[in-house]
């Protein structure tokens, strides 16, 4: 759970991102408000990480694995929130077709959701750990 102190810090991030966006300078018009929070939330983390940086309260390689952490992250939010907004999408348009399966279809949803984010976060530490697999192999041959 993220501090309160890191929570507003977020909200006034996810708020900029948002007067940009109505703005028309950042993002796709008519942005999706999560990916804005998700977007206000990594661009904390980072300031904070380049902060400690530039303070010596912490190194490079620290400073790396922080940022790499951050896109981690980054990555498993938004790609939970489309998937997320995917089912919704399909559920609906059963609902909408097949009311009938409305008593099945709640079950199955939330249990789909709810095993989203542990199978996201497992394929995003997967495809980190082969990029990083080919970057070592990638500094050998070179």
């Amino acid at each position: 759970m993220r501090s309160r102190d890191k929570r507003v810090i977020d909200m006034i991030n996810a708020g900029a991102y948002y007067s940009a966006n109505q703005a028309g300078v950042y993002g796709k018009p008519n942005m999706d408000i999560a990916q804005m929070g998700v977007a206000g939330a990594a661009s904390t983390d980072m300031m904070e990480s380049e902060l400690a940086l530039q303070n010596g309260k912490i190194n490079r390689q620290q400073y790396e694995e922080q940022i790499a952490d951050t896109y981690r992250a980054t990555a498993e939010a938004v790609i939970a929130n489309y998937i997320n907004m995917g089912i919704d999408v399909v559920k609906n348009f059963v609902e909408a077709k097949l009311p009938i399966l409305i008593p099945i279809l709640e079950p199955v949803v939330a249990a789909i959701k709810t095993y989203i984010n542990p199978v996201v976060s497992k394929v995003v530490d997967g495809g980190r750990k082969t990029f990083n697999w080919i970057k070592d192999k990638l500094k050998k041959l070179l």
